[in-house]
């Protein structure tokens, strides 16, 4: 996993910041914020290298996937990724945002060529699906390549967790999978015009007008939690040739894991003809329901 790619220990990837204390309120209100100048241009650098050089990152072309994406790879990490978490400056800024340990979960690489629109309006469903419904899960959002919002776009809308939460919709969920006659109702026509994990018509609606978007230099990223409504823009003709991101998972050192929730949000997806993209949850087999998922070292051997 972690070969081919040297880390000098000389180069810093995160820069040192304050945050003022209303960028920390914003977030604790909102449940997303846009960290100006987090990452190093190197940083960005290796990153952008990893994800267009990276074989789990494959093209899209003639292939089924919910997202309007030119490649996309689930799992993806290597030495970047756990040296930017190792950072001291990483966790100085994140101690200043969550008053929780948190550890590095999954790593996530796009990529969107002109006029590709990405997902729809959702949440991360299927990269929380192992822990309970209400314990929290954080994303961390780094754009490869520069976003301008009156130029070509392609960058994320949010919109604020006090304006319309998706708490409620991961509980609801998680009722479903425990329901007795779950795999009958899967089959009916009301449910296959149902997502899970993307929003309706009416929910559109709502939160088109209270999204919010940023422009984005190199180095800067959006951090949100998983009750976080968000979207892609969609990518538009232009100088660059395509939008290169990459999206870290973390999650709250007190999860609690949850094979229910797991295997019903599976079934689900399979019911409704659609493949699991990640299988990321099974990794804790050794687990009991309900029991807490502490530190992943694991994952940096």
């Amino acid at each position: 996993m972690h070969k081919n790619m040297d880390i000098d220990k000389s180069i810093e990837l995160v820069n040192r910041i304050d945050l003022s204390p209303e960028k920390r309120q914003f977030f604790a209100e909102s449940g997303f914020i846009k960290i100006e100048n987090f990452l190093t241009e190197e940083s960005v650098l290796k990153l952008r290298q990893f994800v267009y050089n990276s074989n789990q990152v494959k093209d899209l072309t003639g292939e089924y996937y919910p997202g309007d994406f030119s490649r996309i790879g689930y799992d993806v990490e290597n030495l970047v990724t756990h040296s930017i978490c190792d950072s001291d400056n990483f966790q100085h800024v994140m101690s200043q945002l969550i008053n929780h340990d948190i550890t590095f979960t999954q790593g996530i690489g796009f990529e969107l060529k002109p006029n590709k629109k990405g997902f729809p309006w959702h949440f991360e469903m299927v990269s929380f699906n192992y822990i309970m419904p209400e314990d929290i899960g954080y994303s961390l959002w780094i754009p490869l390549d520069p976003i301008n919002t009156s130029l070509q776009h392609g960058g994320l809308a949010c919109v604020p967790r006090k304006i319309y939460s998706n708490l409620e919709r991961y509980k609801l969920v998680y009722q479903l999978t425990q329901q007795q006659d779950s795999l009958e109702f899967y089959q009916t026509e009301d449910f296959q015009n149902f997502s899970i994990d993307v929003a309706s018509k009416f929910e559109d609606f709502i939160l088109e007008r209270n999204k919010i978007e940023y422009n984005f230099s190199i180095g800067d990223v959006l951090l949100f939690d998983k009750f976080v409504w968000h979207r892609s823009c969609p990518f538009k003709q232009g100088d660059l040739p395509s939008r290169m991101a990459y999206t870290m998972r973390f999650i709250d050192c007190k999860a609690r894991y949850s094979k229910i929730f797991l295997d019903g949000v599976n079934l689900i997806t399979n019911a409704m003809g659609e493949e699991s993209k990640t299988t990321f949850g099974y990794r804790f087999s050794d687990l009991e329901e309900g029991e807490v998922i502490g530190e992943l070292s694991w994952l940096k051997k």
